[in-house]
């Protein structure tokens, strides 16, 4: 889980205990109705009313987002036997692009994005690469094996292929970092 993905979650579940609390303290009776109504009507209870709402706003769009995500996940990509269909899962196809990408790319850090379409697959690579990488050219070769590649191999068009690099680190940078992690390529 990334650093930022897990800080959300953490202030989300926070904010979202806190709310809780308040419920049941108000429910309970220590918090009286009347109390709250004078906090939430002077200019500081409107404003922390406001960011309290656009802050569930924020987790509720979240939350949709996820369960769109897992509504696509569960769709397959199909192709086209002699003999009827062959159904691949999204986590299948993402394991056979992972393999290319290591074994026969030599990355070592990204993330893949599936999309179906209608003529197939569209797939996005986010990636990272160190300074001394030739950004095009890596970039041209993921492209030419992973749309090679899983047609030949899956039967699945690929319509496209993008490569996102997110950021390109000079090795100075890498080896002085407090993560560590190395950089791909």
């Amino acid at each position: 889980m990334s650093l930022i993905r897990g800080l959300t979650y953490s202030i989300a579940a926070t904010f979202t205990a806190a709310v809780g609390i308040c419920v049941v303290l108000a429910g309970a009776g220590p918090l009286s109705g009347s109390a709250v109504a004078a906090f939430f009507s002077d200019t500081l209870g409107r404003a922390i009313l406001l960011a309290c709402g656009a802050f569930l706003v924020l987790v509720g769009v979240h939350f949709i987002r996820m369960v769109s995500s897992m509504a696509a996940e569960g769709k397959h990509f199909v192709s086209r036997g002699d003999r009827g269909d062959i159904e691949l899962t999204p986590r299948a196809v993402r394991e056979f692009i992972e393999g290319i990408l290591r074994i026969d790319i030599g990355l070592e850090r990204f993330r893949i994005e599936l999309e179906h379409t209608d003529d197939g697959i569209g797939v996005t690579i986010r990636t990272r690469l160190s300074g001394e990488a030739h950004v095009t050219e890596i970039g041209d070769r993921i492209q030419h094996v992973v749309s090679q590649l899983v047609p030949e191999r899956t039967g699945i068009a690929v319509e496209y292929t993008r490569v996102v690099v997110g950021s390109i680190r000079s090795e100075s940078t890498t080896s002085s970092s407090e993560s560590g992690d190395p950089t791909p390529i």
